[in-house]
């Protein structure tokens, strides 16, 4: 549970003959929903519903997986999108409890997972597992670029975005984790088995993260394990930290492990990027767990931001 949530801030303001006097500080009045009117126990698509509850409250928590016949919540087509966080302040996806609840991409979805719109602010994501679900979707959603948003399970845009405990799996193609925006940290995640091995399938293989902007953003304690193109993809921007994330290989080949360079997020949105690609006989790797990128430095030469904490 965030900050926000687990009561009221208490703040000093006068020391006098020694007592400290202590004022509440307001604190906002979160609205929350368990979405009843979803299923997760069925196959059928939780999309409207689900939507509703984001527009209508502050905090969604949804049921995790772990009971008989857990299918997770299905997300169809939705305005010619998936789930969309819209531009609205401080929204939370959330699990209710202990475990994850999971989100899968319908058979007939032709966008992403989840949506983000540029205009959404501190938005969070918590403790979530999403699901691209590309063993059983069209895989003619990725067309014949080398690099298609499509197929990708979230698009994140915005601003003040935190993501923690997320598992970001079977990407269509694209990317597990396309970021966008500014002000976030991602920790704590797995990208996991993204997008199609490039020997068996031109063009449908996907990053694990792929950084096209974002601007004081951190970038920590993630495990990348399998993903097709490039596991992390460091792009534009400033005060852009990333550390303590392990990339692993085993059955899928990639590209590389990490690349840093300057990108034009619309170029690479909708052709090929100017990254840098290493060889792809990598089977496995992990990087050095200080290793720190950032448009400028790397480290130890910088120094590192202190992690959010907002649980």
């Amino acid at each position: 549970m965030t900050k926000q949530l687990l009561g009221t801030a208490l703040t000093c303001i006068a020391v006098v003959a020694g007592t400290a006097l202590w004022q509440e500080a307001p604190v906002r009045a979160f609205t929350t929903t368990t979405c009843p009117a979803t299923d997760p126990y069925d196959t059928d698509s939780d999309t409207v519903p689900l939507q509703e509850c984001l527009d209508e409250y502050d905090v969604v928590m949804l049921e995790p997986s772990g009971g008989s016949g857990y299918e997770g919540y299905y997300i169809g087509e939705n305005d010619n999108k998936g789930l969309r966080i819209r531009a609205y302040d401080g929204k939370i996806l959330m699990t209710n409890r202990e475990g994850k609840a999971h989100l899968v991409a319908a058979p007939d979805l032709e966008w992403q997972v989840i949506d983000v719109d540029e205009g959404a602010t501190n938005w969070e994501l918590h403790q979530l597992v999403i699901d691209g679900n590309r063993y059983n979707r069209d895989p003619d959603v990725c067309g014949q670029s080398n690099y298609n948003f499509r197929g990708s399970n979230v698009l994140a845009k915005g601003s003040g975005f935190y993501v923690v405990g997320v598992e970001s799996v079977r990407a269509l193609c694209g990317s597990a984790f396309e970021i966008w925006a500014n002000g976030g940290e991602v920790q704590d995640s797995l990208f996991y088995d993204n997008g199609t091995d490039a020997n068996a399938m031109a063009n449908h293989w996907s990053d694990g993260i792929t950084v096209l902007y974002c601007d004081s953003c951190y970038i920590h304690d993630n495990s990348f394990v399998d993903n097709s193109d490039v596991d992390l993809v460091v792009g534009s921007g400033s005060n852009l930290y990333v550390a303590h994330n392990d990339f692993e290989h085993y059955s899928n080949m990639a590209f590389a492990g990490l690349t840093s360079s300057r990108l034009n997020p619309a170029a690479a949105r909708h052709g090929p990027a100017s990254m840098p690609r290493a060889s792809r006989s990598m089977t496995s790797a992990r990087a050095a767990p200080d290793i720190t990128v950032t448009p400028m430095c790397v480290a130890p030469l910088c120094g590192m931001p202190a992690p959010r904490r907002s649980l």
